[in-house]
């Protein structure tokens, strides 16, 4: 969400961007559009020819643009937010076509994706913005399980949890096993 404009996703927001920042002239003028757009019709709408006239400190500020569409989706979705947080310490990459945005698909890109989300996992973490994530060690069948996710807890059926949906997704940081793999307590 931006102000008051809700997008349907974070690829809507970043195309926006191309115009200017949240409040200028640019953006506000094509934000209605591409905030109820798919992910498909925004890249098309942020492309050369697609209506969009393009910033001139777009090469600059790409970065941060990036950055500012990835923080808002990851602040705006618990699951997302959670699932990032579990990755840590690991490198993420982002294997896609194109050399800037992601690793290529022979590892040979800047895999900027990559590093941005690594860096807002990082900032979240230093803000001690877990929300999700039990700090606590846990025993279960006598093995000791830290930084186990709500989400986790629930499907062990443990009481004040329940209201916690299970992902499936992800796994336990102190023994590594997926999520979908503990057994109930």
């Amino acid at each position: 969400m931006v102000g008051t404009r809700r997008f349907n996703g974070s690829e809507q927001l970043y195309q926006l961007l191309k115009a200017g920042d949240p409040g200028t002239e640019g953006f506000e003028k094509l934000a209605n559009g591409f905030a109820s757009a798919t992910e498909e019709e925004a890249y098309k709408r942020g492309q050369r020819g697609g209506g969009l006239t393009l910033r001139p400190d777009w090469e600059a500020c790409k970065d941060r643009c990036m950055m500012l569409a990835l923080r808002l989706k990851f602040e705006s979705n618990y699951d997302l937010r959670t699932n990032l947080l579990s990755t840590h310490p690991r490198r993420l990459v982002s294997v896609k076509r194109g050399e800037y945005w992601g690793a290529g698909l022979d590892g040979t890109g800047l895999n900027r994706v990559g590093q941005l989300l690594m860096q807002l996992r990082e900032e979240i973490r230093a803000e001690g913005d877990e929300e999700g994530v039990y700090q606590a060690t846990i025993s279960i069948n006598g093995r000791a399980h830290n930084k186990v996710s709500f989400a986790f807890l629930a499907q062990c059926g443990l009481p004040g949890y329940e209201a916690y949906e299970a992902s499936g997704a992800g796994s336990c940081h102190g023994c590594g096993k997926s999520i979908n793999g503990h057994p109930s307590v």
